[in-house]
């Protein structure tokens, strides 16, 4: 895909979903805090959906071929990742004074974290965030498997209930967060969504006034759910909120952007959303945890930091490739 011929809106949202991702995990001060985590969860779904869009393809070669590159190229991302998040840990445990594996030793003591990390992809003994690449890993071989026997077009039926399945867990039952933030009840339908928003054509008929009406819908609804059900990975409000975010962007592929805007949405943004969690560790521990005012910034500084660092390693890449 040439850079000419790539819907640079896309990478823009990028740049704008990646910063919410940080509030899900940094947290603005006393009244914001909840609204800011509500509004927030678009972002993992948005993408997903992106996943999901860039895999679709027509034609079951090509599709299976863009689904086994994306999931080498995922696992690749992850092995490093976990590499990376377990050297900070052992590095913050030294800096605090504490034995130098404790932060890995809860998850092997406790039987049940096995379980709860095969089937649920939970990870707070690694990373919040990296739930995220272990479910999208799982997704992604369940997606090869649809495209090798032909019946990728079926399962986008699996999309209603399984959304459905996850806001009745997480709103109705009360579930833990790794309940509903999984392969199954996240990962998978949303990359299957997007799949079938591209197969259908449907974000094409959605005008950009509906969009937006569908983005105030998300927020209002969002915000009375978070009053009164509390935190969710998913809320109801969530769905219009990403589809009409979504819808925006896909339709503003004509529209052209700075180069450099469109590059760090494409290239830095997954750095931004794996790497600020740790270096808020690092950070927290080297300097201690802020407090008052200072809070209010915490986001912004650490989304510049992570998008600086992985502004330096895509140059890094990018400059290996062309040698």
């Amino acid at each position: 895909m040439t850079e000419r011929s790539r819907n640079q809106t896309i990478d823009i949202v990028r740049i704008v979903a990646s910063f919410f991702v940080i509030l899900c995990h940094i947290h603005l001060p006393g009244w914001a805090k909840d609204c800011s985590m509500g509004l927030a969860r678009f972002a993992v779904p948005f993408f997903l959906l992106v996943t999901g869009w860039y895999l679709f393809d027509g034609d079951d070669s090509r599709a299976y071929a863009k689904a086994r590159r994306t999931l080498v190229s995922i696992l690749k991302l992850t092995v490093l990742s976990v590499l990376l998040v377990a050297a900070v840990n052992t590095l913050v445990c030294l800096i605090r004074g504490r034995q130098m594996f404790s932060w890995a030793t809860g998850f092997f003591r406790r039987s049940g974290n096995w379980h709860l990390f095969l089937l649920y992809n939970r990870t707070h003994w690694l990373s919040s965030v990296m739930w995220y690449l272990f479910g999208l890993l799982y997704a992604l071989v369940i997606y090869l498997v649809l495209v090798r026997l032909r019946v990728l077009k079926y399962a986008f039926w699996l999309i209603p209930p399984l959304l459905i399945l996850n806001i009745v867990r997480g709103e109705v039952l009360g579930k833990a967060w790794y309940y509903q933030g999984n392969w199954l009840f996240t990962s998978l339908p949303f990359l299957l969504l997007g799949s079938q928003f591209r197969s259908s054509g449907w974000c094409a008929k959605i005008a950009n006034r509906t969009a937006w009406w569908l983005i105030a819908a998300g927020i209002a609804a969002t915000c009375v759910e978070a009053y009164f059900f509390g935190e969710q990975i998913i809320h109801v409000g969530t769905l219009p909120l990403v589809l009409g975010v979504f819808c925006l962007a896909v339709n503003g592929g004509e529209r052209r952007w700075p180069a450099w805007l469109s590059y760090f949405g494409r290239r830095c943004t997954k750095y931004v959303f794996l790497l600020h969690c740790s270096l808020r560790d690092l950070v927290y521990a080297l300097a201690g945890t802020p407090s008052g005012a200072l809070l209010w910034l915490m986001p912004a500084f650490f989304f510049l930091l992570s998008g600086a660092i992985g502004w330096g390693i895509s140059i890094i890449q990018d400059k290996r490739i062309k040698a």
